[in-house]
């Protein structure tokens, strides 16, 4: 409301409807004498309040009265880019602009128990962001992004032409390896191989002592020097094994992964050649099983894939695991860096766990510096999420009236009075990838 007129407009259409009772002089409002700073007097009204029009859908709008610039209709989408987030009670849209050149951090992480819309949510947006033009790589470690579920949980033409699926896991076995872990293509230089196999390596053993790392550094330096292309992941421990004492342990860490490697081998390509010839979404699905061995993989892959991101960074990438409680962001680990220093490579973590709160895992505490959370159904401790948010308790938060897909999205959202992203807390739904103009621009990319 803009204006003294604004106002009576709408007290008017809310006495007419009954939702504003006459007093007890019959009279619609008492009148209240009031004084500014400047001694001016002035009338000041006050109304009485229906009980009925305090509605839990009156109480969201009301919410959204000091959100307006936040807020975007189906059209305005269209034409501003925004990557949109929620959907709020009215039918508007809140969201954020990607801006390559921000160096902005985009890690998005989901809470809340299971049925609460964490897996649906991460399915709408990674189909969103391919649609932006990003790079997405999930690594589904629970099987929620299987082909199958997929197909429930967006429309089946989506799921064909934007998803490409490698199974590799445990239990699966169908398809190796989609990138050679020991592959030199794109290192210019020394310092770049070393990056590259180290962060391969430092995934494989878990947290390395100062003491430990420089040597390890050390070594790689006299061992990459006459290598061009690819290393010999088995050969490199060998000789690690070899040095004695450090060297054997760290060998020794790698080695069951190596194992693991081996099965399934490998193809002979890098991330580049991966995404040259499937431009698609691609889901690597590990299996379902938690042991360290499975755990080594996806952090060897994603410490292999943010290393190639350093070298192109001709776009953003995100990077989307399904459950984050298991793995590992000790210092150092990919995981943990790509938080950490992700906005300057224009790289994405997204992830989801069931307890924002969780008395097991401090490791994800590095998750919680996200500047995208969305908090559906909280599982545990949902008084102290609701209290994070401002609210006094998991009641006025409205938890207890969630449906699967609602959920209360704390983010960096696109001020379009401001051109800028600024924070904000917005209550709503999950927004569907067919709701919004991506599934349009999807429809006449595709044919369907």
């Amino acid at each position: 409301m803009s204006s003294v007129n604004d106002t009576d407009s709408l007290t008017n259409a809310l006495y007419s409807c009954g939702y504003l009772p006459h007093n007890a002089r019959n009279e619609k409002s008492v009148r209240i004498a009031a004084i500014t700073s400047g001694s001016t007097p002035y009338p000041l009204y006050a109304h009485a309040i229906g009980y009925s029009l305090l509605t839990h859908e009156n109480k969201l709008r009301f919410e959204l009265l000091d959100k307006e610039a936040n807020l975007f209709t189906y059209d305005e989408l269209q034409k501003e880019g925004i990557l949109p987030l929620i959907k709020t009670v009215d039918g508007r849209f809140a969201g954020k602009k990607l801006r390559y050149e921000a160096e902005e951090s985009n890690i998005y992480f989901g809470t809340g128990k299971t049925g609460s819309g964490k897996s649906w949510a991460i399915a709408q947006l990674i189909c969103m962001l391919f649609m932006l033009g990003q790079i997405v790589v999930v690594f589904d470690v629970s099987g929620s992004y299987t082909k199958e579920k997929l197909m429930k949980m967006l429309p089946p033409e989506v799921v064909e032409k934007l998803f490409r699926f490698i199974n590799i896991g445990a239990g699966y076995g169908l398809d190796m390896i989609p990138v050679d872990l020991g592959s030199l293509r794109g290192c210019e230089t020394l310092p770049d191989k070393k990056r590259a196999i180290y962060s391969v390596l430092r995934a494989a053993t878990g947290p390395l002592d100062k003491g430990t790392s420089r040597k390890l550094k050390g070594f790689l330096s006299d061992y990459l020097k006459d290598k061009e292309y690819s290393v010999s992941l088995n050969n490199l421990c060998s000789e690690l094994e070899e040095t004695g004492g450090w060297g054997a342990e760290i060998a020794d860490c790698v080695q069951s992964v190596l194992d693991d490697i081996n099965e399934f081998g490998f193809e002979e390509r890098t991330w580049d050649d991966l995404f040259l010839q499937e431009r698609k979404i691609i889901v690597i699905n590990l299996g379902t099983e938690v042991g360290d061995s499975t755990h080594q993989l996806l952090d060897m892959m994603v410490g292999s894939l943010f290393n190639w991101q350093m070298s192109h960074d001709s776009g953003f990438l995100s990077i989307v695991i399904d459950e984050l409680i298991d793995q590992d962001f000790s210092t150092g680990s990919p995981l943990q860096t790509i938080v950490k220093q992700g906005r300057k490579f224009h790289t994405a973590l997204i992830g989801a766990t069931q307890d924002y709160f969780n008395q097991g895992s401090s490791n994800l505490d590095v998750m919680k510096q996200a500047n995208m959370k969305g908090f559906c159904r909280p599982g545990k401790s949902e008084d102290r999420v609701a209290q994070k948010l401002g609210y006094s308790n998991a009641v006025d938060a409205g938890f207890n009236k969630f449906k699967a897909g609602d959920t209360i999205l704390e983010f960096d959202g696109y001020n379009k009075e401001t051109g800028e992203n600024e924070a904000i807390t917005l209550k709503g739904r999950v927004v569907d990838f067919v709701e919004i103009p991506f599934y349009e621009k999807f429809k006449v990319l595709y044919g369907c």
